[in-house]
This record gives structure tokens, C-alpha cells and sequence, in this order.
């Protein structure tokens, strides 16, 4: 097999079973793909595994009729405060201690940087452990005039390492004639 077309004949001239063990190589593919995304996002960026790992799926899993499968991230950002975000803290003229911007560790191997005109701010909605609290900027000097800071989300992390972390044809296809039963 040497060309886009061999394997084209290669494939039509399946039979069920061969269908059946393509179909399980490529579910296999996925779920080791998506593994090693969650590993690799998890241990670059300072996000939890399991939220990580809730926000990518496989979503279409292949079957002999439709040999795809379907990685998917969540595309929305990802609020600062998932990243380590703490309040930060200094001394006062009037009072003992007033807040100093908000400290953020996006890159783990990275130093932890300080926004400092945000403050956390408790968001009416969520379920995160204690609450959910958002990394905000004032927009301007009205109270209620900011606006809520985002990461990158995984989706995009995941979009980085795809490349790197997808398994070669040639295992790819060994993985198939291991489960191929001629």
C-alpha cells in the first residue's frame, strides 16, 4: 500500500469483522488521544485534570458504517480563577492593608504574574468548591461597570498538542492487523 488510493481498495474489500476491528482500533485511538491530552494540558497549564478532563469528550465514537471519531474540547475561555488565582494584599495609608491586584499562575513552569488593577468577585452563578469567584477589571469608576477575565480555553490547549500527541499511521495500523482476525 503505497498510495491514498490502495487503501481506498484496501478498505472497500473489508468484511464485517475487518470493519468491526478498524472501528475499535480508531475508539481505541481516541480514548488514548484524549488520555494524553488531558495529561499534557493538565501538566503544562495549572488546570485541575478533572476539570480538564470533563470538558473533553469523545464525542462520536466509530462504528462499521462511520469509521470517525470525534475528539471534542470545550471552546468556551476558561476564567482566570481556575488558574490559581489569589487575592493580593498591601499596606494602607488609612487602613491596614487594601488589595493590590489579583496574582495568576496560567503555565506552570511560568513565575505567577499580578494583575494589578483586578479583585476577585464573587459571580451569582456556579458550583465551584467555595463558590464561584471570577478575576474582574473595572471597566470604569461606576461599581458595577467590570468585566469578568478568561483564559485560554481547553479546546485551544487541546488544538496545541493535537498534532504532537496524534499516533502515527504506521501504529495506527498495526494496532488494526493486531485486532484483525483473517
Amino acid at each position: 500500500m503505497n498510495s491514498i488510493d490502495d487503501a481506498a481498495l484496501f478498505l472497500q474489500d473489508l468484511s464485517a469483522d475487518s470493519e468491526r476491528a478498524l472501528a475499535d482500533t480508531l475508539n481505541a485511538a481516541a480514548a488514548r488521544l484524549r488520555q494524553d491530552a488531558i495529561n499534557a494540558i493538565s501538566g503544562r497549564y495549572n488546570l485541575d485534570r478533572s476539570y480538564v478532563a470533563q470538558n473533553m469528550t469523545v464525542r462520536t465514537r466509530a462504528n462499521p458504517k462511520n469509521l470517525e471519531s470525534i475528539i471534542s474540547a470545550r471552546m468556551r475561555g476558561t476564567m482566570l480563577s481556575r488558574f490559581g488565582a489569589t487575592q493580593q494584599y498591601k499596606a494602607g495609608k488609612t487602613v491596614p492593608q487594601r488589595t493590590a491586584g489579583v496574582s495568576v499562575n496560567v503555565v506552570r513552569t511560568n513565575p505567577t504574574k499580578t494583575i494589578e488593577q483586578a479583585f476577585l468577585i464573587r459571580l451569582k452563578r456556579g458550583d465551584n468548591d467555595g463558590g464561584n469567584l471570577g478575576v474582574a477589571i473595572r471597566n470604569s469608576k461606576n461599581r458595577n461597570d467590570y468585566r469578568i477575565l478568561y483564559g485560554m480555553s481547553v479546546h485551544q490547549a487541546f488544538n496545541w498538542y493535537r498534532d504532537e500527541l496524534e499516533p502515527s499511521n504506521d501504529d495506527l495500523f498495526d494496532d488494526f492487523i493486531s485486532r484483525l482476525t483473517l
